[in-house]
């Protein structure tokens, strides 16, 4: 089994990539107790917990919005006047995660760069999401899947959040089907018939969400 090192961001309450009420009704149906097929890294299993340098906010900082609005300049520039690219802001999550749910390719390879694997290992605290689940469930751009690949390599698609579904399973219940296949083609050996801590495969969630094409393309692989 291979060994994956995950860091849990501390700060305040929040959401930018975590699953709507209705996504949530659409994991929470099937078997809690099924066993995992393959092998199965579980995210939340002997994280390191870094806390975060600065006192937890009620809203971001400077670097978490910049990174949101896809100001590359004003991230380069916190970066350079110090800002602390581990800390955590609303969601408890980084400002890697801000970038990959804005889709937003170069500003997350440039704080890849100042943070390093703690950066693209790091999971939020409520759902324990790297920035890779956040690029495969808000459909970034496949430059940016292909980045974080490069450097984390499976590792980041064996990385499982709080409800044991890695980003195959979120890129199927989003209908991303460029980065399902893609996943498919870069993922470990059966990486379709994993599950969730629910029962469900990622064509189990595409299909309870009418991703018809990316139920098709799952269960011909």
């Amino acid at each position: 089994m291979l060994t994956v090192r995950f860091v849990v961001l501390f700060g305040v309450l929040g959401s930018a990539c975590a699953f709507s009420p209705a996504a949530l009704e659409g994991l929470r149906h099937g078997p809690a107790s099924v066993k995992h097929i393959g092998s199965r890294p579980a995210a939340h299993a002997g994280t390191s917990q870094l806390r975060m340098a600065a006192a937890p906010r009620q809203k971001n900082n400077k670097i978490h919005v910049a990174a949101s609005k896809g100001d590359h300049t004003a991230v380069k520039q916190l970066l350079a006047d110090g800002a602390e690219v581990l800390e955590a802001g609303l969601g408890y999550k980084s400002a890697l995660h801000f970038a990959a749910t804005g889709g937003h390719t170069e500003i997350a390879k440039t704080l890849v760069e100042a943070g390093g694997d703690d950066l693209l290992f790091a999971v939020d605290k409520e759902q324990l999401n790297t920035a890779m689940h956040c690029a495969a469930r808000d459909t970034a751009p496949m430059e940016m899947l292909e980045y974080f690949f490069e450097l984390g390599g499976q590792d980041l698609l064996l990385a499982r959040n709080i409800y044991e579904s890695t980003p195959l399973h979120l890129a199927a219940y989003a209908g991303n089907i460029k980065a399902v296949k893609w996943m498919l083609e870069n993922g470990p050996e059966d990486y379709q018939n994993f599950v969730n801590s629910f029962g469900k495969t990622a064509a189990d969630i595409a299909e309870s969400n009418g991703q018809d094409a990316v139920v098709k393309v799952l269960k011909n692989a």
